[in-house]
């Protein structure tokens, strides 16, 4: 993977991006309304001994958009590391 990013860019796009900072606070968001629904539809499955497909779709569906969020929340920490990855292979070689 290519990143045209400097390690001090991405650093300073984590540190000091209003955008960055907008974007956590927006998946943030995201992330409590994903764990409301997701202990609503539980909740639901419980009490009501559920176990169709379409339930267990539904809790899936919720999960990868938690785990999307996750993802994306630490995107420039990813970057970073890869950078750093990619200057210890060149240096071993």
């Amino acid at each position: 993977m290519e990143i045209l990013s400097t390690k001090s860019q991405i650093k300073e796009f984590k540190d000091e991006s209003l955008i960055w900072m907008d974007m956590i606070a927006i998946m943030r968001e995201w992330k409590e309304d994903a764990m409301n629904e997701l202990e609503a539809i539980s909740n639901i499955i419980k009490d009501e001994n559920l176990s169709t497909a379409s339930a267990l779709i539904k809790l899936g569906n919720i999960n990868g958009r938690i785990e999307a969020i996750n993802y994306l929340s630490v995107l420039p920490d990813f970057l970073i590391t890869n950078l750093e990855i990619e200057k210890d292979d060149t240096k071993r070689k």
